[in-house]
């Protein structure tokens, strides 16, 4: 019995390591089981990493794409806007218009009016305008002396020949008939030269051959022509003024105005070429008369006993 319990007791003993080794080892299954959970904590944390990181990103990705939209649909929609935003700008071009207008007289109540109005009175402001520039010759006109229809005094209806139709108006009304006397021969259109100065006139008469220098101090002159031709068209090479037309008068003209004493010095130079044309002349007892139609002021009388003239019109 008693080698029976050793026997026993060996047994025991050695089948006391396998239940050792099995109680450490129950333990095993905890620790995998925790190693496990951390896995899975690591996973859903990069889970929702990463979801957050996919979100975060597509935050960022998303207000470049409706920045982009915008401008692809601003374009067509606000070009209307555009059209209301330049409207209000063209009165904002007007104000730098309105100064100009301000500066005339006229115009200073202009600036009362709204945008719309001052667009529309912008346009007629360059009529007005033009109308002060034409207003500004109009003083010329009446430096003609407009002359009634003739009414002859007897002794000038008795005078034979009568005056002619280009003169009868300005001798009869000006009183010329008392200072010229009666025609010496009826009004002739006579080939003529004529070429303006500075201060006055020249004209060359074929028939006669004559030049008249009428000044504009009122008084005038006759020369005989003696330019011929074949001669220097220039007949002053001492002049201080270019051998050319104008300002050097040439051939006849030329010749009275370079040689003749205080002819160059009242004229002064020529403003332009002489024009050859046909003109009314006619010869009275004390003068001559003369329709030049270059001159503002187109008939004139060339008084001989005083040598000075009086001009009129018939407009």
């Amino acid at each position: 019995m008693p080698a029976e319990d050793a026997a026993r007791a060996v047994e025991r003993v050695a089948q006391a390591p396998p239940v050792a080794a099995a109680v450490p080892t129950a333990p095993a299954a905890p620790v995998q089981a925790r190693r496990a959970w951390i896995w899975a904590a690591v996973a859903l944390w990069l889970i929702v990493m990463s979801v957050l990181g996919f979100w975060l990103w597509r935050q960022t990705q998303t207000p470049p794409q409706v920045a982009v939209a915008p401008p692809t649909l601003l374009p067509s929609a606000t070009r209307p806007a555009a059209t209301t935003t330049l409207t209000p700008q063209v009165p904002a071009a007007q104000p730098t218009a309105r100064p100009t207008d301000t500066a005339n007289p006229a115009s200073p109540t202009r600036p009362a009016p709204s945008p719309t109005v001052a667009a529309a009175t912008g346009s007629p402001t360059p009529p007005a305008a033009t109308a002060t520039r034409a207003a500004t010759p109009s003083p010329i006109p009446p430096t003609r002396t407009p002359i009634p229809r003739a009414t002859l005094r007897p002794s000038a209806a008795a005078c034979a020949p009568p005056a002619g139709q280009s003169f009868v108006d300005v001798w009869a009304n000006l009183g010329l008939d008392e200072r010229t006397g009666c025609p010496t021969a009826p009004e002739k259109g006579i080939t003529t030269s004529y070429q303006p100065f500075e201060h006055g006139f020249m004209l060359w008469r074929q028939d006669t051959r004559q030049i008249y220098a009428v000044y504009d101090d009122g008084l005038w002159q006759v020369f005989q022509d003696t330019w011929q031709e074949g001669q220097p068209e220039y007949s002053c090479p001492d002049a201080s003024t270019p051998s050319r037309t104008p300002p050097t008068p040439r051939r006849g003209l030329g010749r009275a105005w370079c040689t003749q004493p205080g002819v160059r010095d009242k004229l002064g130079r020529a403003l332009q070429d002489e024009n050859g044309n046909t003109r009314p002349v006619q010869d009275f007892q004390q003068g001559t008369m003369l329709s030049i139609i270059e001159r503002d002021v187109p008939v004139y009388a060339l008084l001989s006993p005083t040598q000075r003239w009086v001009s009129g019109s018939r407009d």
